[in-house]
Formats: C-alpha cells, structure tokens, sequence
C-alpha cells in the first residue's frame, strides 16, 4: 500500500507540475486617460491603447468579459472604485480556493511620483496601496507614461531611470507577487505615434502578446518573454527618433516559475509566416487600415501569430527603406489558421494610401456600380433614376483617388399645374464627371471627400395630349417638342465604403453642385443632386 501511495502521490505531483500556471481567476483593468494635467497637451491614443490591452487579454489571456474593466477618460475616483470591485472579486475567488492574478495597464501622462489621469494626480504610493488591498497572488502592472518630473511640450509620456535590476525566472510552479513593466527610464520621454495610432512601446507589447514575443516557440507568452520582446523593439525603434527609450521591469515575485501572459491557442483566428520569409512584416487592418501586429521575422522558422479574424494586408520589407515593398491580402476567418507563404507576397510600389504609418494600399483600384437618381435639368423638382458606373484609382505617394464616373438617367411622367394638365414629359441625362476625392478610414469603412467636374448631356422631349381642345380655342400650339442641351457641371462629392466580404464593399456616393445648360436659348446655371449606391470592388 505505501508502494501505491507513493506511485499516486508522483502521479498527483505530475499533474499539479502540468497545469497551466493560467488555470486560475483572471482580472484585468486597462486604464487609459488621453488628458493629464492641465499643463500637459492632450494625446490622442492613451485610451485606444488601452482599450487594445483590454481586448488581447479577454482574447488571449484567458480573462473573462465580466472580470475585464477599460477606462477611458475617467477620474482618478473611477479607478479607485474599479480596483475595490476587483478587490472584492478577488477575496470572492480567493475563499473558493482559486488562485488569482490580475493584470493592470495604465496608458497617459505621468511623472515620477504619480499618475496624471484627466486632471488629477493618481500618486505611485497610492496606487501600490491599493494593489496590495487587492491582494490577487500574482500581479502584472505595464504602465507607458511620463515619470519625468515635468513634460513642458509636446505628447510625450517621458519616463525616469530607475536601479537596474535583474530577472529570476526558474522552474516551479505558480509565482506570487507582483512585476511591473514601464515604457521608459528616469529622465527619458516615451512617445506615441499618429502613424501606428498608438504609443511605441504599448504598439510592441501588443504585438508581443500576440504571438512575437515567443521565443521558444511554445505558443504561450511569458512575462519574461514580452519584456525583453518590447524593449528591444521600443529601443531599436525610438533610436530613429527624438528620444531613446530604455523599457524597464521590476520584479517582485516570491518562489519560483514563469508567469505566463497569453496562449495563442486561445486565439479566435491565427496566421503562420512561412519560414523563408524574414524582414520586417506589418499586418494591417485591411477595413480599418491600422497597423495591427509589426515584427521582425527571423529566416530559419515559422512565426504563429493571433489576429482577429478578418480581411488583412500583409506588407513586407527585407532591406532598405529604398526597396520595393512586398504586399499580399489574406481572408483569415474564424476558428481557422491562414497561412503566409513566399509566394503570396507580389512586389508593388510604395503608396503612402492611408496616412497611418505603414498601410501601403495593395489595392489602389476601385470600380463601383449601382443605381442613381439625379434631378431633372428641364423640369424643377422631378428627379430622374438611372444608373452609374466608376473607376477610380490612388495616385502614388497620396492618399488621393481620381477617376472617371459615368452616369444614365431617365425621367418622365404627366405634368400637372394651374394651366396645364395634359402633357407628358419625359427626359434623357448623360453625364461624366471626374472626381478627385481625399480618402480617410474609420472604423466603419473609408470616407472620401473632394471635387468632381465633368459634362452633362440632356435630352427633353413634350407631348401634349389636348390637341382637338387646343385646335377648338384657336391655338397654334406644337403637340410635340424636342430639345437637347449640353453643359459643363462641378460639385462637392462624399462617399462611404464599407467592406463586406473579401475586395467586394457597398458604396454610397451623394453629389451636390451646379450644372450650366442653354434652355431656350437662354443660358440657364442650374443646381443639381445625385445620390447613388450599390456595389464596388477593390483591386
């Protein structure tokens, strides 16, 4: 019996040994504040950031919706509150026997002492407080902002140098304590970026968390890890700027064992890059147009990566800012792993196509059908429906579409007034029209808004159906009349694209402006409207 003890006991310590330091109750609270102090300018991606972390730990951390709280531009009294519920949450968990762990991420403005969210000071000392009246096992901290003492211009989240330190991770199970994460060192400045709509370092933790930063390739992500992924990238990369960043990581951690962050097997959606292909690899919401994940993939071995599921653009670059990029489009659905290969990459040239730092357009041309309706050029108040076709395409080096829309529409139907009740008219309208729109994405599709000049042809022609009575009362009046004009138009155009499912998108185009027509041998300016919608595709 001692035998079979002691064998049940191993077994039991092998299982122990083998469960996922993550089997435990997750919580994570994301805070994200785009204004600090009064003194200090507003950023612009704080919040977003936040809101990213938020997303890839319920995606990827094996952390619940209900147990995930973000921030965005609350007060220092809101994030009190959402660390006393969490706090309640955990000592719930803690007296069912759970382990717990809890990740909190702070993006904004700082100084060395303290937080700056919306106008009010979150000082360090406090913050630590409440953390430890949390009291979860393990606990994550990752803060990008300043912890210089002042920050007089710009939208920096500068930082301090701290004592150096050194990462102990061995080999047992379930750490307790606490690592803290931070974007910079004393006396330096952590910067965000209009063209990755975010900050560096939050930008490369991101992408760590997804998958990059898996160094041994056992498709989870450690603490470890992610730090050294993010600061050499955050490194290398604010090199090219006007401030160096040194990221730091202080740890607090009791016993022993690795704290895992993300398990891309969680993923919805995932993308393997082949092996034989390296350089620098941007993956690119191909609806939205932003930068999702940027590596460095290395020649020699695949790269797993989560993505969410959706239409993404791929652009490659193996050398020099001066060579040809390599670009290709990928469906990734869920539940599914896509797969990046050599082969699917197409060199193309460089097109700066959405502004956002990287998204290369791969597919600078549009063709869009669908009906319209447009007003009448005779006859005020009666529109004519029709249809229209378009080609547009992006000039290099400009997020900026021109091309060519042509457009077909008919209009008839009694006229009806005080003096007369019994003609029909009916109308013929040709029009071509260039325009020349600058485009934007948001989260909803691309909007685009500019100019259109072009041509118009009209065709009129009117039947009067009263001719006995006309005859009867002595008129001279023609029964039937034709007429044609021909003039040049200008307008203001927008347009809403929304993709839908791979390069097919709906299309809305609304025109307004004016139209110049001789209309009985008087030349007559005339305003006019087009609305159309229907069907385009990308390529």
């Amino acid at each position: 019996m001692s035998v079979l003890r002691s064998v049940g006991g191993v077994i039991v310590a092998c299982m122990l040994w083998s469960m996922p330091a993550t089997a435990a109750v997750r919580f994570v609270v994301a805070i994200g504040s785009d204004d600090g102090l009064a003194s200090e300018e507003p950023l612009r991606w704080a919040e977003a950031d936040a809101a990213r972390l938020r997303d890839v730990m319920v995606d990827l951390g094996g952390v619940a919706e209900v147990r995930a709280i973000a921030l965005a531009g609350t007060g220092v009294r809101d994030v009190e509150r959402a660390l006393y519920i969490v706090a309640g949450q955990v000592q719930e968990a803690k007296r069912r026997g759970d382990r717990t762990e809890l990740v909190v991420t702070y993006s904004g403005h700082g100084s060395d002492d303290a937080l700056h969210i919306a106008g009010a000071a979150l000082p360090t000392a406090t913050l630590t407080r409440l953390l430890d009246e949390v009291g979860a096992d393990a606990t994550v901290v990752v803060i990008d902002a300043c912890r210089a003492p002042v920050v007089r211009a710009g939208r920096a989240r500068g930082a301090a140098r701290g004592p150096s330190f050194e990462v102990k991770l061995v080999d047992e199970l379930l750490p307790m304590g606490r690592v803290i994460i931070q974007a910079a060192s004393e006396g330096e400045l952590a910067a965000e970026s209009d063209d990755l709509e975010g900050a560096f370092f939050t930008h490369h933790v991101l992408a760590g968390l997804r998958g990059a930063a898996d160094g041994n390739k056992d498709g989870q992500v450690t603490v470890a890890e992610l730090y050294g992924y993010a600061h050499a990238r955050t490194l290398t990369q604010s090199f090219t700027g006007t401030a160096v960043q040194h990221p730091e990581l202080t740890t607090q951690l009791r016993g022993q064992g690795e704290l895992v962050l993300t398990r891309l097997d969680r993923a919805t959606a995932q993308l393997i890059i082949d092996a034989d292909i390296a350089g620098r690899v941007l993956l690119i919401d191909a609806r939205a147009g932003r930068v999702l994940v940027e590596v460095e993939k290395l020649a020699g071995a695949p790269l797993r990566l989560a993505v969410p599921p959706r239409r993404l653009r791929v652009l490659a670059r193996t050398g020099g800012e001066d060579l040809t990029m390599s670009v290709a489009e990928l469906d990734v659905t869920r539940g599914t792993t896509a797969r990046l290969r050599r082969a699917d990459l197409v060199a193309a040239p460089r097109l700066a196509g959405r502004a956002r730092g990287g998204d290369q357009d791969a597919t600078p041309w549009q063709v869009s059908s669908g009906i319209a309706a447009l007003t009448s050029v005779a006859l005020p108040g009666a529109w004519a429906t029709g249809a229209v076709v378009a080609v547009e395409r992006r000039l290099f080096e400009l997020p900026v579409f021109v091309g060519a829309q042509l457009g077909v529409a008919q209009a008839g139907g009694p006229v009806t007034g005080a003096a007369v009740t019994d003609v029909v008219f009916s109308e013929r309208a040709l029009r071509l029209t260039v325009p020349v729109t600058l485009e934007a994405w948001t989260l909803v599709g691309r909007v685009a808004g500019g100019v259109a000049l072009g041509v118009e042809a009209a065709a009129q022609d009117v039947v009067r159906s009263d001719g006995q009575r006309l005859a009867e009362g002595g008129f001279d009046v023609p029964l039937s009349s034709s007429s044609t004009s021909l003039g040049p138009v200008g307008a203001v155009r927008g347009s809403w694209l929304v993709p839908v499912w791979g390069p097919f998108a709906a299309h809305v185009v609304v025109e307004g402006g004016a139209s110049v027509h001789t209309i009985n041998g008087i030349v007559t300016p005339l305003p006019y409207a087009t609305v159309s919608g229907g069907a385009a595709v990308e390529f």
